[in-house]
């Protein structure tokens, strides 16, 4: 998160945030209408993926700038123009594929928006730090006891009609266990400078 001093540089990055989410929208719009153009006779599904897809960043763009002002929304930028980007390219290769995507890529925006309005202040979970490690270590070798080869890979499990893999949540785990402990690192490196002060 960065802090802007005055209305100034406010309005300077809010431009520039404006600025590229309209290239992000021109991007996903021309995208899909060269894939409707493709197809013989012209696909109007490429073009309702794209709009759908627009209206997807715009109000998540939105969300974030009504409960998270100072926050910094270029990830969320860069974060779609790959979405869209990738889900071009699966809907040139399969529609159906890219149609699934598409709900991925909501599923995660929605995600999203849930942590930043639920959890505007992530500083509460540098205590849990423990319990990610623990959490992490016990996901990760899953796949190796429970685990299916698929795909030639050995790091799938199977539950009832769904396959997942273990290890993609022991990475978030990982992520939140880092991310706690450097917190911790830094407020114990805070308290030692001001204690040596005295």
């Amino acid at each position: 998160m960065f802090h802007l001093n005055n209305r100034g540089e406010f309005m300077k990055a809010l431009k520039q945030e404006k600025r590229l989410l309209r290239m992000i929208y021109l991007l996903c719009l021309l995208l899909f209408t060269v894939l409707g153009f493709i197809e013989k006779p012209f696909d109007k599904f490429a073009i309702i993926m794209g709009v759908v897809l627009c209206v997807l960043i715009g109000y998540s763009h939105f969300v974030i700038r009504r409960f998270f002002p100072d926050g910094d929304k270029f990830i969320l930028n860069f974060a779609s123009v790959l979405a869209v980007v990738g889900i071009a390219t699966l809907y040139r290769i399969d529609k159906i594929t890219a149609i699934k995507q598409l709900i991925w890529v909501t599923v995660g925006i929605v995600g999203y928006i849930l942590i930043v309005v639920i959890l505007p202040d992530l500083k509460s979970f540098a205590k849990y730090r423990k319990q990610f490690m623990i959490v992490t270590i016990v996901i990760m070798p899953l796949a190796l006891i429970f685990g299916s080869t698929f795909g030639g890979a050995k790091n799938w499990i199977a539950i009832g009609p769904f396959m997942l893999q273990p290890s993609e949540f022991g990475k978030i785990a990982l992520v939140l266990y880092l991310a706690s402990a450097l917190q911790h690192m830094k407020i114990n490196r805070i308290l030692k400078r001001i204690l040596s002060n005295y």
